[in-house]
């Protein structure tokens, strides 16, 4: 995340992660999106770690899809996350409950139960991984992957996303890292590093997938990502790393060069929805 918020505005990353600014805190009765999507992910981690490891969990999941079982999950992540009682939902809560719910037992876990064929590995553990740039020195690089499976003789990188704006097509690798602010997609950069961090590390071939909760609900959904320059499905990150690998460097290189500032960007659509846009008068 902060990587991209560099390559987003390097300025934007000066102020979050150097001179570490944080907008304030707005007190709120409802949950927001960045809540929600907590709260998915840890449902999906509590429901899914009795799988981990288990070869073709499909038929398990299938009995694992009843209303009143992901109901419970749900209600107890949200008593976690929020620290309330049950009893003391408000409506927004409920109504927010009901549609994480709907979202798991009609969207994710419909999908993988007709899966043909996959390993749960990892779910929401580090990825860490050294990264080498110029002259002996190396970029420490670390995130949490949501989920890891095992597919054949790849590992497939999923990280569920809850907004209802489907981002699984982007311009190219160059435009992902130098496009305008609506060709630099964060969920894309994401998937696609995880893949990097992984076959580096591990030496296994990888593939970057995106599950949008709130589109699985439709019968042909699928999780790939599509390169429309290419006109092609990403299946494999080694055919995308040498080009990927060639921009990440350079972003790097530009970001541990004490002579380049962190300059504002030049693209004002980045500064829409930014948190410094008041400082930078933008």
């Amino acid at each position: 995340t902060a990587l991209f918020r560099y390559i987003e505005c390097p300025l934007k990353f000066y102020l979050h992660s150097v001179a570490i600014l944080r907008p304030q805190d707005e007190i709120s009765d409802t949950i927001d999106a960045l809540t929600f999507g907590n709260i998915l992910h840890l449902t999906m981690q509590n429901l899914y770690k009795k799988f981990k490891n288990v070869s073709n969990p499909m038929d398990e999941i299938k009995k694992l899809r009843k209303r009143n079982t992901i109901e419970e999950a749900v209600d107890q992540t949200i008593v976690n996350i929020l620290n309330i009682d049950k009893k003391s939902f408000s409506g927004d809560t409920i109504l927010v409950k009901d549609i994480i719910v709907k979202y798991i037992l009609e969207g994710i876990l419909r999908y993988d139960s007709l899966s043909k064929g996959f390993t749960i590995n990892r779910l929401e553990e580090d990825v860490n991984y050294t990264h080498p740039i110029s002259n002996g020195r190396c970029v420490n690089l670390q995130g949490v992957a949501d989920r890891i499976d095992i597919v054949g003789d790849k590992l497939q990188i999923i990280d569920y996303k809850s907004g209802n704006t489907p981002h699984l097509e982007f311009y190219g690798i160059n435009k992902l890292f130098n496009g305008n602010a609506s060709e630099k997609i964060s969920n894309i950069f994401q998937t696609l590093l995880y893949s990097m961090m992984l076959y580096r590390q591990e030496g296994i071939e990888t593939q970057p997938t995106l599950y949008f909760a709130s589109k699985m609900l439709s019968d042909d959904y699928s999780p790939k990502i599509f390169n429309k320059e290419k006109k092609e499905y990403i299946e494999r990150y080694s055919d995308y790393a040498e080009e990927f690998e060639k921009e990440l460097n350079i972003a790097l290189e530009e970001l541990f060069d004490y002579s380049t500032a962190f300059k504002q960007t030049e693209d004002v659509d980045t500064c829409k929805y930014c948190d410094f846009k008041k400082i930078c008068r933008r």
